[in-house]
């Protein structure tokens, strides 16, 4: 054979090699990744299975315990070990400088993880809700991250398109430096009902696509700082104007609108593997079920883990809110959590500030569970709680527990320690845990205030009438009309209105009016006043507030008037607002998106 022929047989055969591999390499990688991944699972089901067997049995199954803890004093758990206690901010500290607060704080919470250590019980996740904007439990050592509708703004203007992930990265890594491991969010919730008061600018808005985008954007931050998080309140509680704090809310939707609606952001989180947990709400869709999500098998086990394969934590919300308020679904609080944990959650969270409720829920919840016909409600209990420390574990939580276990079965089993220890090697290879939050992204910012003048930055924006801000000296009128602003004429009051409608009464001025962040009612009432006085000037009305959007002043404006707002309050945003007006600056137009 010459070596023409040769080379062509040499060049055809990797010819059709790197066809070959071209073809079927993502196959092969697709497995390959299939195969670790399976790998991972029985890994973290082993250890699972060992920390079972180390941990003390006789309250472990306390894990589905969701509790709110007074004052985070030990004396008033009264013998529990709740898998997780919820922060709030009537059982922080509250007295002294922000430094004795905040050390005095994560005193309180080694000493918690101490107690349960010591009985022989994994150490509870800390859980708080710290969504930004107005929702923020821990209002000291934390930057004041803004709602989830400004930063889904500054978002989608901002270059990078990462404020949401850095939002969630450095709001976990913030809490998580003083013990609190648990973010009760992202809010998956679309907000379909404009007079939704609940929920409005904690949600990312009213696009589905928008709001699943900041949704798994937020997720991946949080991960990343080594936080566990929950989607919330599923199935949506975005399209309903009833607040379930005082009211049942029922929504009729067929399941063809709430797949591409409200279901949407959920069901993308839990598709990306994202979601370690979710948070049901108390609504009835009628449409799908008669019972309220929290105590809904329907929708916890058929359809949110059957239908969507969801393997991470349900936890439920306070089921002492008025929506679940026995005796409605239940006889009392004990027989509200056998359902919910019966249709499918994992955790109840009950949050009352009186001790009793929790005593005797607790008491006769795990004395209805110890009756020989609730088989079931046992099975459930411990699925839950092997669900939960498997969470726990995954984020790496557990770490400490999983060393002691293997000294201590290293001395009496030495056979056993090496399969252990081979399982534990490969744990500390393949799971990070979240205990090493990758800084991938870090060098864009140098912490969260960063994070919170790139959104004030990128979130300013006129949602609605003519910019018609100007220059010249205009009439003030604010919440606290005190200090020095040069460019305001006279300032008034927006809670004594009667001088400033006297002013304008007597003086039909063509000078610009600028009311500065009205918030509540009264101040709604007040501004409601000056718009029917008659005038030849403009009005520029600018809020931060979420509590009072920009479509409630719609009806109100003039051609020349304007509303502009960031639709979150904080420092760097009414920084930046004033500097609008007094640079006549012109903000980026955006759609209003709720």
């Amino acid at each position: 054979m010459n070596l023409s022929k040769k080379l062509w047989i040499t060049v055809t055969i990797a010819f059709l090699l790197s066809l070959i591999g071209i073809v079927f390499f993502p196959h092969i990688s697709r497995y390959m990744d299939k195969l670790r991944e399976e790998k991972k699972h029985h890994n973290l089901d082993y250890l699972t299975n060992v920390l079972l067997q180390y941990y003390v049995p006789e309250k472990i199954h306390h894990q589905v315990l969701f509790y709110y803890l007074p004052e985070l004093a030990l004396e008033k758990l009264y013998g529990t070990f709740p898998g997780t206690i919820f922060i709030f901010k009537s059982n922080i500290p509250t007295q002294g400088t922000e430094q004795e607060k905040l050390r005095l704080l994560e005193e309180k919470i080694s000493r918690i993880k101490s107690h349960y250590r010591s009985h022989g019980y994994p150490e509870p996740f800390f859980a708080i809700d710290q969504e930004g904007g107005n929702i923020r439990w821990l209002d000291y050592g934390t930057t004041p991250f803004p709602n989830a509708l400004a930063t889904a703004e500054a978002n989608d203007t901002f270059p990078s398109g990462k404020i949401t992930y850095h939002t969630g990265y450095y709001n976990c890594r913030e809490l998580k430096q003083y013990g609190i491991n648990w973010v009760l969010g992202p809010v998956a919730d679309v907000v379909l009902d404009l007079s939704n008061r609940a929920i409005h600018a904690r949600s990312f808005g009213n696009d589905p696509a928008i709001v699943a985008d900041n949704v798994m954007e937020y997720l991946h931050g949080a991960r990343d700082a080594g936080c566990m998080s929950a989607l919330k309140h599923f199935p949506g509680h975005g399209d309903t104007r009833t607040d379930s704090h005082y009211a049942l809310p029922v929504i009729h939707k067929p399941w063809s609108s709430l797949i591409t609606q409200d279901l949407f952001p959920f069901i993308k989180a839990i598709n990306s593997g994202k979601a370690p947990g979710v948070m049901t709400s108390h609504i009835v869709f009628p449409e799908m079920d008669d019972l309220p999500v929290t105590i809904s098998r329907r929708w916890l086990t058929d359809i949110l883990r059957g239908k969507y394969h969801f393997n991470g934590i349900i936890v439920t919300d306070d089921i002492g809110m008025n929506a679940m308020k026995p005796p409605r679904w239940a006889p009392g609080y004990a027989r509200t959590m056998v359902r919910s944990i019966e249709s499918g959650a994992d955790m109840v969270l009950l949050f009352k500030d009186s001790p009793f409720y929790y005593r005797t829920a607790v008491e006769d919840f795990f004395r209805i569970s110890q009756s020989p016909q609730e088989k079931y409600l046992r099975k459930r209990i411990q699925e839950s709680t092997r669900r939960i420390i498997r969470m726990k574990l995954t984020l790496g939580f557990l770490d400490a527990d999983l060393v002691s276990a293997y000294r201590k079965v290293a001395k009496e089993n030495p056979q056993q320690a090496e399969e252990w220890k081979e399982q534990l090697d490969f744990y500390a290879e393949n799971n990070e845990g979240g205990k090493n939050a990758r800084a991938v992204y870090a060098p864009v910012y140098t912490s969260g205030n960063e994070v919170l003048r790139e959104t004030a930055r990128y979130s300013i924006k006129k949602v609605y009438g003519k910019t018609s801000i100007r220059k010249d000296k205009s009439i003030c009128v604010m919440e606290k009309p005190e200090g020095n602003f040069p460019h305001c004429e006279k300032m008034f009051s927006l809670y004594t209105p009667e001088p400033i409608t006297k002013y304008l009464q007597k003086n039909i001025s063509r000078k610009q009016i600028l009311i500065h962040n009205p918030s509540g009612r009264k101040a709604l009432s007040s501004v409601q006043g000056i718009f029917r006085i008659p005038r030849r000037g403009p009005i520029v009305l600018y809020t931060t507030d979420t509590m009072l959007p920009a479509h409630l002043w719609k009806p109100m404006l003039g051609n020349t008037d304007s509303v502009i707002t960031t639709f979150a309050g904080g420092d760097f945003f009414e920084q930046r607002l004033w500097q609008c007006f007094t640079e006549a600056c012109e903000p980026p137009a955006a759609l209003l998106r709720y």
